[in-house]
């Protein structure tokens, strides 16, 4: 059986004692560097012009679409709907950091769930075919793009193990992508997996538009039903599952250029809201992500990660108490490298998107990169209180969230600005992506002939 949360382990008191007894294996050491104030624009700042002139950087095309369950439960009505009794899980399910999670719960469960490897594939397809498809076709549609204009599809999840893959089934579900479309399925990454899936999206379009000569395009979907994986045994383990998963997906297109550069200028036109009429739209901002840097701690591998129940044989999630400590402390290894590299402290930051790990996590990272917890985090706070940890696509709600603040007010993202994107997760791994803004959000009017 898998094992509740680890109550016997020693927790590391600090960040210096987490990795290998205080001694990193690579050079990512805290930065003494107090950086370069680089938000002023991007006409001559050579620096951020030859970083968004690298063959990969990739353009974020328009902002994130997500989609969720229509049905949203309380923590109260979860906890009643699934039967819990353990004193722990009520005491997680009444923390007020999460209030409420779009879920596919069944009406009616049994006293102790345990779902079959049948009912759990068909809760992962019900969700993909209802809001994977949803997000993946507003995407297309706020961008006033279809399917076939899209050179790469990418998907990442760790509720399921399909084959052919989600993008597969996209392919069927969507018969608008074209047969040559270049399918990427990454899978059992956890929470850091979308910024994963980023990463290896920006490497293989950067290459893929060098090699053709043109612009590419991609379209990054992360989905995850993470309540296909809800059971009831009344231990601890299970309950922390029970209370912090929420179902969701997430779209996001991305281009890249062959000899890279950023799309800091272009064309916006959305549908006017009453015909005949000219209408003022705020286009969101455009950015462009420059650089990764990832940090993977194995010291923690058993910490988080799916085990085999061996009564039913099937695999659980189960989360140690050491966790939120352990990787909150961290993330400003791999942060603080990322921006050393370019000569940056994160006081040069205007800001940041970080996945919502959990209540803990958040104010470790916001206490170990100097952060402004209520500020800084407010998208991470303001997702995972609506949505609950939605894993591998929190980040890019968060995300979402920023650009919408910023077309109703342009002085959050303007150009030149720096944005850091941060996702944890198994492994135990952190990753870190650097973004310039190259555009603020702009209001265009649009006119619709009557």
């Amino acid at each position: 059986m898998p094992s509740e949360i680890a109550t016997n382990q020693e927790i590391p008191s600090g960040p210096e004692q987490l990795i290998n007894g205080g001694k990193l294996k690579t050079s990512q050491k805290p930065s003494t560097n107090t950086g370069t104030n680089y938000l002023k624009g991007l006409q001559g700042n050579t620096k951020l012009r030859s970083l968004l002139l690298s063959p990969y950087a990739i353009n974020v095309v328009g902002s994130p679409a997500a989609a969720f369950p229509e049905t949203f439960y309380t923590q109260k009505e979860v906890g009643e709907i699934l039967h819990i009794k353990d004193p722990v899980t009520w005491r997680l399910l009444k923390a007020p950091h999460i209030q409420k999670r779009h879920l596919y719960l069944p009406k009616v469960t049994e006293e102790k769930r345990q779902p079959t490897a049948s009912d759990r594939e068909a809760t992962f397809m019900n969700g993909l075919e209802d809001i994977g498809v949803k997000a993946v076709k507003a995407a297309l549609a706020n961008n006033n793009m279809d399917a076939s204009q899209v050179d790469l599809m990418a998907s990442v999840t760790s509720t399921n193990l399909a084959l052919p893959g989600v993008t597969g089934i996209l392919m069927k579900e969507i018969d608008s992508f074209r047969d040559d479309c270049q399918r990427m399925d990454i899978v059992g990454m956890g929470c850091n997996g979308g910024l994963s899936g980023l990463r290896n999206v920006a490497t293989s379009l950067g290459h893929l538009a060098s090699i053709r000569g043109k612009k590419q395009t991609a379209l990054l979907l992360c989905c995850e039903i993470n309540s296909a994986y809800f059971v009831n045994r009344d231990i601890t383990g299970d309950g922390v599952v029970n209370s912090l998963f929420g179902d969701g997906a997430v779209a996001l297109l991305l281009s890249a250029s062959p000899m890279g550069g950023s799309e800091s200028s272009g064309s916006f036109s959305t549908p006017s809201d009453s015909a005949g009429v000219a209408q003022k739209k705020s286009a969101p901002p455009k950015m462009s992500v420059v650089d990764f840097e990832s940090l993977t701690i194995p010291e923690y591998f058993e910490d988080m990660k799916y085990n085999m129940d061996e009564d039913s044989q099937l695999p659980f999630f189960t989360l140690s108490k050491r966790i939120p400590q352990a990787v909150g402390s961290a993330v400003e290894f791999p942060v603080r490298a990322l921006l050393d590299r370019h000569g940056l402290a994160p006081s040069d930051i205007s800001q940041w998107v970080v996945h919502g790990g959990g209540k803990a996590v958040m104010h470790l990272v916001a206490e170990g990169l100097g952060l402004n917890h209520d500020h800084d985090l407010r998208h991470t706070i303001s997702v995972i209180r609506d949505y609950g940890n939605i894993s591998s696509g929190s980040f890019l709600v968060s995300l979402n969230r920023l650009f919408e603040e910023a077309q109703k007010d342009m002085k959050i993202m303007r150009e030149g600005d720096l944005v850091v994107l941060i996702a944890m997760g198994p492994g135990a791994t952190i990753e870190a992506a650097l973004g310039v803004v190259t555009a603020g959000a702009q209001i265009k009017e649009t006119a619709c002939c009557a």
